[in-house]
């Protein structure tokens, strides 16, 4: 992906928190800026699947000062019925992240109410 491009993709949720992903999380956070995580657990997404998921979007930067300014802005687990348009958003600094890539630092972000 070019420098300044976004991609945004459906994810399990489990990415952000399980132990195996340490090393995408890691890419992600000194490659680029997450703009957006959309919460999607205990809501069903695709109807025949049983994992829990979410929404990632992510913008490609190799300036670490706007890494470390960037704001995630996310939306957390809710009722989706009726679309994620005008949903409340919470704002964390990815600086508060960026350095601490565990399982801890990425679950604490979903907890967020």
């Amino acid at each position: 992906m070019k420098t300044g491009g976004r991609i945004g993709f459906i994810i399990p949720s489990a990415i952000l928190n399980q132990t195996y992903a340490m090393p995408l999380r890691k890419l992600i956070l000194e490659t680029g800026c997450i703009e957006n995580i959309v919460d999607f657990s205990g809501y069903k997404v695709f109807q025949d699947a049983t994992v829990e998921t979410c929404v990632l979007v992510i913008k490609k930067t190799s300036d670490e000062k706007t890494r470390k300014e960037n704001r995630i802005a996310i939306v957390p687990k809710g009722d989706f019925s009726d679309g994620i348009i005008g949903k409340q958003t919470i704002e964390i600094g990815q600086k508060d992240i960026r350095d601490h890539t565990t399982k801890l630092s990425f679950a604490l972000i979903l907890e967020i109410q």
